[in-house]
């Protein structure tokens, strides 16, 4: 079971990007630009798993997660411009990423390594007891 200070560290990375979503739908709103189909779906799941953080802690990190992951591969955006990066050596070129998403979801696992450690192990004693019992 983790504390109110750990439970704020696993949680922060998904405050900062609640944040940015905060920022980039005041800039939608105020006309300025137009959302494409990959800020509706983040917007969606953000508000998905804030509500998630409410009645499963850790299903709520682990959906954190995810979401940084598909940010990161471009599949998600949660700000007003998409940027990508990619490196070109010869013809052969990675797929774009978010660099600013990638680095949220380092800080993620930097933040939730512990943690992930800990419940893959609980997951794992609870099988056996389950074999044995």
């Amino acid at each position: 079971m983790l504390n109110q200070r750990q439970k704020l560290i696993a949680v922060l990375p998904f405050i900062v990007v609640c944040v940015i979503m905060l920022y980039t739908w005041i800039e939608f709103a105020a006309n300025r630009y137009l959302p494409t189909w990959r800020q509706y779906v983040a917007l969606a799941l953000v508000i998905v798993n804030a509500v998630v953080y409410f009645v499963r802690f850790r299903q709520a990190v682990l959906l954190t997660g995810i979401i940084l992951v598909l940010a990161t591969i471009n599949l998600l955006c949660f700000f007003t411009f998409i940027q990508t990066s990619g490196i070109t050596i010869g013809s052969v070129s990675t797929p774009g990423i978010q660099l600013w998403s990638l680095l949220i979801l380092v800080g993620w696992f930097a933040m939730n390594y512990s943690n992930l450690i800990n419940w893959s192990l609980d997951k794992q004693e609870a099988r056996e007891k389950k074999r044995k019992g």
